[in-house]
């Protein structure tokens, strides 16, 4: 696993077997160079649906098959399965900042100017 906030992976001359963009802040084409040649990307994020389906239709022009888009729709068995990643400590989320709930404004426009290095929370407390 890469920290993004700590390196750009695709200029350190590496090759990988997957890459996966869970937000889609990258694009297949920004990735390519990255990818081994039986390497696939995954772009993961149903909020930029029309941007996927341009991708989409680049790589079937393009005739690449390692670009795959997967639109999800979370379930608990999902949700567990991340679970278990997390708690095995297998997959570790990189949080930039907490926010209490009564600076919720100031965490979206944290967000908005697009400089994230990382995941944004909202903190909620229980009364």
């Amino acid at each position: 696993m890469i920290d993004y906030t700590k390196e750009d992976f695709t200029k350190n001359g590496k090759k990988y077997d997957i890459i996966l963009d869970a937000v889609g802040k990258r694009t297949f084409f920004s990735c390519k160079r990255s990818l081994n040649e039986t390497g696939v990307y995954i772009r993961e994020n149903p909020l930029k649906a029309r941007y996927q389906i341009v991708q989409v239709l680049l790589s079937l022009l393009l005739r690449d098959k390692r670009l795959k888009m997967h639109l999800s729709e979370p379930n608990s068995k999902d949700l567990e399965f991340f679970r278990q990643l997390i708690e095995e400590e297998k997959l570790k989320p990189v949080i930039e900042k907490v926010y209490p709930l009564d600076q919720i404004a100031a965490a979206h426009r944290h967000v908005e100017n697009g400089h994230t290095k990382g995941k944004v929370v909202i903190e909620i407390q229980k009364g």
